[in-house]
């Protein structure tokens, strides 16, 4: 169980990141 929450967070991390990154990179482009 503890593994299967584990993946839970890492893949919610990665979901939060990604668009945070995006946005980083288009405020870098304009």
């Amino acid at each position: 169980m503890s593994i299967r929450i584990r993946v839970y967070v890492i893949a919610a991390l990665f979901s939060l990141q990604a668009p945070v990154s995006l946005a980083w990179n288009i405020e870098d482009v304009f």
